[in-house]
């Protein structure tokens, strides 16, 4: 996403994708491929990773200090917790939902 490799970021997402942010809009695929073109990362440090799985499912919790946009408005500084549920799907995984905490200021 820092590179702006919109179509490869999409291309991890599952067609059942769904997302949250604390802008309190839940995003289908469409609606976060759509927020991806317009994030402007700057910069991103990913922490504390913690992993689970079940069958064919893995969710992943980290922190991230990042500088971005969300809807045209820059995030908080601080780390903030980060959650994404990938699930296999034929031969791929593929993210399935994704919580974002960071703080839109």
């Amino acid at each position: 996403m820092k590179t702006n490799q919109v179509d490869q970021a999409a291309s991890f997402l599952a067609p059942q994708f769904v997302s949250l942010h604390t802008d309190g809009i839940v995003r289908n695929k469409t609606g976060e491929v759509a927020l991806i073109r317009n994030l402007h990362m700057k910069n991103y440090h990913l922490t504390n990773f913690k992993f689970s799985t079940s069958g064919d499912i893995i969710i992943v919790t980290y922190q991230d200090k990042g500088s971005e946009q969300i809807d045209n408005q820059s995030i908080d500084s601080k780390p903030a917790g980060r959650m994404a549920v990938l699930q296999k799907q034929g031969n791929q995984w593929l993210i399935v939902a994704y919580a974002n905490l960071d703080q839109i200021k």
